[in-house]
C-alpha cells in the first residue's frame, strides 16, 4: 500500500544550548563543502557543510539567531547564547545579480537534528583548504567553486555570466564541470 504524505515534511535543527530552532523542508538546493578561509574561521573548523534552501521553506520556530555581517554581502546567523553557527544567507544590497541568491537560506549541516540527510555533493573553495584537510575520492573539490554553484549563488543566470560574475565574487571558478 503506498502512503503519501498529506503534511510537509520538517527536518529540524538548532544551535548547542537549544536556545534556536530553526525547520526546513523539501529538497535542498545545493549541498556543498566549504573550505574558503572565512568559513574555517568563523567555524573555528576545517571544513563546513551548507545546505540552501528556498527562504519560504525555512523557519525560526524558537528564539532568536543574532545577525552578523561577514562580508559586504553575507550575513550569518548564530546563537548568541552558545555560539553556534545557524545560517549564511546572501544580502543583495541593490546589486541585480544577487537579488535571486538572496532568497536562498544556507543552513549549517552539522546544526540539523540530523545531518546525515544533506551530505555534501561538493566541496568548494579547495585552493584555500588547510593542506593537512583531505577528501580523498568521496566528493570533487573545486579549486575555487563549481559553475552550478555560480549560478546558484547569481541567480540562475547564463551559466558563462554567472562563472564570470562567481570568478569575481569569490575569486576564482573551476570550470571542471561544465
Amino acid at each position: 500500500m503506498l502512503t503519501v504524505m498529506s503534511e510537509i515534511e520538517w527536518q529540524y535543527g538548532g544551535c548547542f544550548c537549544g536556545e534556536v530552532r530553526y525547520r526546513v523542508n523539501g529538497p535542498a538546493t545545493w549541498k556543498a563543502g566549504c573550505t574558503c578561509t572565512t568559513c574555517v574561521k568563523m567555524h573555528s573548523a576545517p571544513y563546513v557543510a551548507w545546505a540552501g534552501f528556498e527562504r519560504d521553506n525555512f523557519q525560526i520556530v524558537e528564539g532568536n539567531p543574532t545577525m552578523f555581517r561577514s562580508s559586504k554581502h553575507v550575513l550569518r546567523s548564530f546563537c548568541n547564547n552558545c555560539g553556534s553557527t545557524l545560517t549564511y544567507e546572501k544580502d543583495a544590497a541593490g546589486v541585480a545579480e544577487l537579488e535571486a541568491a538572496a532568497r536562498l537560506v544556507y543552513i549549517a549541516v552539522a546544526s540539523l537534528d540530523d545531518p546525515e540527510l544533506y551530505p555534501p555533493d561538493e566541496v568548494v573553495h579547495g585552493r584555500e583548504k588547510l593542506s593537512w584537510m583531505e577528501f580523498g575520492d568521496s566528493v570533487p573539490v573545486r579549486e575555487f567553486t563549481s559553475k552550478s554553484a555560480g549560478e546558484l549563488q547569481f541567480g540562475g543566470i547564463d551559466s558563462d555570466i554567472a562563472a564570470d560574475l562567481a570568478k569575481r565574487h569569490f575569486g576564482g571558478t573551476d570550470r571542471g564541470d561544465q
